[in-house]
């Protein structure tokens, strides 16, 4: 069944919106670390509230990490990493170009990076979706109307 309601450019939004949240140079470097870890803890079946009782964290504060909002140090990461049966060796995998870190959802990255915005930055993001979904949706529409 083909996507429908803009579900074939999600993807390609999330990475756009992540390309484009660069408001200076002088910001600091998002981190997708939660997003990472996020997509990890799904991957063992794990709940947030089972994570939460292994690493004696409250769940609160598990999704605090997951979402960007706290940052995880490097030692709660590697305890994290461990309870979802990965070495602290394999997070860098996860984080670079290699072929995990393009299984972590885009969707997860972009939980995070709506998280740092305020509204007005939220608004264009808004603005900025609805104008690329239409456009590839009108393009489409022209396309079958010359086919025919």
């Amino acid at each position: 069944m083909p996507p429908t309601g803009g579900e074939a450019y999600r993807k390609q939004f999330g990475i756009w919106v992540a390309k484009q949240h660069r408001p200076d140079k002088s910001q600091a470097e998002v981190s997708y670390s939660g997003a990472v870890l996020k997509y990890l803890r799904k991957k063992a079946k794990l709940t947030v509230v089972e994570v939460a009782n292994r690493a004696a964290l409250s769940k609160s504060y598990i999704s605090y990490l997951e979402t960007g909002v706290k940052p995880v140090s490097i030692e709660l990461r590697n305890r994290l990493l461990a309870i979802y049966g990965y070495s602290p060796s394999s997070f860098k995998n996860f984080t670079t170009e290699d072929k995990r870190a393009k299984n972590i959802p885009v969707r997860y990255k972009l939980e995070i990076l709506l998280g740092q915005l305020d509204e007005s930055g939220i608004d264009r993001i808004y603005a900025a979706a609805v104008e690329f979904i239409k456009k590839p949706s009108q393009q489409n529409q022209s396309a079958q109307g010359e086919l025919k």
